[in-house]
């Protein structure tokens, strides 16, 4: 019974929640998809391991605090986004402390020209002129993180990461989601325990429905009912009868409006009547629970394997699609992505 409770209870709040990711897909189709390939710090990658390679930035020793990001935008949405509809630029905005150094475009699909439109301090804008469905533009930068914070000198790639924020002004297109390339271990684990989970409930939904139609639950009890001839030659008519203290029988049709009070004697010594028994109020419910469970299980199954297969999707899109080389496109005055 607790199981039909937590089912019903989860369709409920997965189907508001379908309701309100259609309402806000409909209202948003543009999507920017954000897909971090890689995040390096350039020290502790290379040259701590390699002492005897120097890498140079400015004609300087790189130090603690550089870190290479390597990512990709994916346009996910149902709509082109062209020049017109940009307000402001999409950008990767850092916090105070962090500073971008370069970046530079490597790759688009196709026909795309991206280019970065600017470099600031802690802002890189990018311009994806006419950035149609399910084109993409990768990109790498070069970032300098907060070197007095201890957090970031003993983990500069995380503290970069989670620094990333990303804002624009495109019309009709909702804010940038982020993930990474493919699924990690922890994901897939999580992914295939949802699954086997939903299957679990799914299967228990059907098991439960098909006794309870074959076989009834014997812990409640049915409505008896006949079929009854009001008169001689009449139509009988499906109805339900309740025992009364003075003898009688209050007989009730079920789908017809009648009703009537007899003596039991000559109900039951009537033309030969027909019995049936009908599933209480509580089997009814206890159906009704489970085929929601069943439901929202199957929904839910679907939802996963399409969140499954983008990731593999946005995968072989980075991975896969032929793309063209960008040139690099940097500050002045600034030496060149590593």
């Amino acid at each position: 019974m607790i199981w039909t409770v937590l089912g019903v209870i989860a369709t409920i709040i997965f189907g508001a929640w379908s309701l309100y990711y259609a309402i806000v897909g409909r209202r948003y189709p543009g999507r920017i998809t954000f897909i971090q390939e890689a995040c390096i710090g350039l020290f502790d990658s290379i040259v701590r391991n390699f002492p005897e390679i120097t890498i140079s930035y400015q004609n300087s020793p790189v130090g603690q605090s550089l870190v290479l990001l390597k990512g990709a935008f994916l346009n996910t949405g149902t709509k082109d986004i062209t020049k017109e509809m940009v307000v402001l630029p999409l950008k990767i905005v850092l916090p105070q402390g962090y500073k971008w150094l370069t970046a530079r475009v490597v790759a688009a699909s196709p026909r795309a020209q991206p280019t970065i439109a600017a470099i600031e301090k802690s802002e890189l804008a990018f311009d994806l002129s006419l950035f149609r469905c399910r084109e993409y533009l990768r990109f790498e930068a070069l970032a300098e993180v907060p070197a007095s914070d201890e957090s970031t000198k003993r983990d500069p790639e995380k503290s970069l990461r989670q620094a990333l924020s990303f804002e624009h002004r495109i019309a009709d297109t909702r804010k940038v989601d982020s993930t990474e390339v493919g699924l990690t271990d922890s994901r897939k684990k999580r992914a295939w325990t949802m699954l086997g989970f939903l299957a679990g409930n799914a299967i228990m939904a059907t098991a439960g429905i098909i006794i309870s139609f074959r076989l009834g639950n014997p812990n409640l009890e049915g409505d008896l009912r006949f079929l009854y001839a009001p008169s001689q030659g009449s139509q009988a008519v499906l109805v339900q009868i309740t025992p009364l203290s003075d003898g009688t029988l209050r007989v009730k049709g079920v789908n017809e409006n009648f009703e009537a009070v007899i003596p039991a004697e000559t109900f039951f010594s009537g033309p030969r009547l027909k019995p049936s028994i009908a599933r209480s109020h509580g089997e009814i419910i206890n159906v009704a629970m489970m085929s929601g469970m069943l439901l929202f299980s199957v929904i839910a199954i679907a939802f996963t394997g399409i969140a499954l297969r983008r990731e593999f999707r946005l995968k072989n899109v980075l991975l896969l699609s032929p793309a063209k080389s960008r040139a690099t496109v940097e500050p002045e005055g600034k030496g060149a992505v590593i």
